[in-house]
This record gives structure tokens, C-alpha cells and sequence, in this order.
């Protein structure tokens, strides 16, 4: 179902409610996951990112159950035919991905607080300006810090195939594909 409509896409959303024990089982996989990570500008950069000083297993076990939510950005034939050099695909990337985060944000609390649950969102914390990690120093808002499936070892290419039929795309050539995902979830 299509749920919103901006200028250079749309944005439809799908939601499933799974066991935590099938996630477990199936799309938990850590070293696989930050093998990823680690081709991304903020692997060791950013607190949400790996590596981690703990085993965050224990973030999955704490919970029976999962909300997955999967927004999907149909590009426009237009969007799709503009011309980026590589550092501004990117950045419309991140942008757009960071801009659609914090929209659904609020809503994420919210079942947060009737789940009784924790959310888990995408891509790195954008909380501070420049994280306190780049220069060694600690978090100075671990209470607002919210983890990325992914960064947890989460396979959201293969959550996303299995639940929503929808394999991932990705930019190439510096051209927007015909669509990019963004998933987060609830765990409770």
C-alpha cells in the first residue's frame, strides 16, 4: 500500500509480526553482518556501529517477539534519470534514509512504550554532531541511542526476500535503482 507520496518517490509499507525464535534461528548472523559493516564510512566511527565491546545477542534474547516494518521507495522515472557523481548519490542516499528515519521515529516510540518492547532502527545514531567515539570518549546520550538491525547482526537482504518478496536493490553507476528499502522493527 502506497502511504505517502514525496517528490522523487513513494513510499509504500509492509509489517509482520514473527517469533523471535525464527529470527534467531534463521537471520542472526553476526560475523556475516559485520564483514558488511565494515565497507560502510561509519563501521568503528559511531557508537550504534560495530565492532562492540559486548556480545548484543542479548539484545535479541530479551524479547519473544518482532515487529518488522519494511518502507519501500519507488523511485520516480525522473529521480531515476538524474545524473549523480558518486559522493552525491551517497549523500542523497543518506539523506533520504536519515530524513525517513526520523518521521518514523515517533511512531517507533510509541510501540516501543505499548510493546513494552525496544525499537531498532537503520543506519548509524544521528544524535550528536560527530560521535563521542571518533575521539575515544563515551556516549553522552545513551539513553536516545538506538541500535540498526543490521549493526546487530540482523539480514535484512534475506528478511527481506523471505517476509516481503522484495530482493534488494542497489545503487550502481550512480543511478538510482528502481527502488531502495529501509527496514526497522520492535522487538518485545
Amino acid at each position: 500500500m502506497v502511504i505517502m507520496i514525496r517528490d522523487d518517490y513513494n513510499i509504500e509499507r509492509f509489517e509482520i509480526d514473527l517469533s523471535m525464535d525464527e529470527i534467531l534461528d534463521n537471520y542472526i548472523n553476526f560475523e556475516k553482518t559485520e564483514k558488511l559493516c565494515r565497507k560502510c564510512r561509519c563501521h568503528s566511527n559511531n557508537w550504534t556501529c560495530p565492532p562492540f565491546d559486548s556480545n548484543q545477542i542479548i539484545v535479541w534474547e530479551n524479547y519473544d517477539n518482532i515487529k518488522l516494518i519494511l518502507l519501500k521507495f519507488n523511485f520516480t522515472n525522473k529521480a531515476r534519470q538524474k545524473q549523480f557523481d558518486e559522493s552525491e548519490i551517497m549523500e542523497y542516499a543518506f539523506n533520504l534514509h536519515h530524513g525517513e528515519k526520523t518521521l518514523i521515529e515517533p511512531e517507533l516510540k510509541k510501540l516501543e512504550k505499548q510493546l513494552n518492547g525496544y525499537y531498532l532502527t537503520c543506519g548509524p545514531c544521528v544524535n550528536c554532531k560527530t560521535c563521542q567515539r571518533l575521539t575515544n570518549g563515551k556516549c553522552i546520550m545513551p539513553e536516545k541511542r538506538k541500535y540498526a538491525m543490521e549493526a546487530l547482526g540482523a539480514n535484512v537482504i534475506k528478511l527481506s526476500k523471505d517476509f516481503f518478496h522484495l530482493d534488494l536493490q542497489w545503487i550502481k553507476n550512480n543511478t538510482l535503482p528502481e527502488y531502495i528499502i529501509m527496514m526497522v522493527s520492535v522487538l518485545y
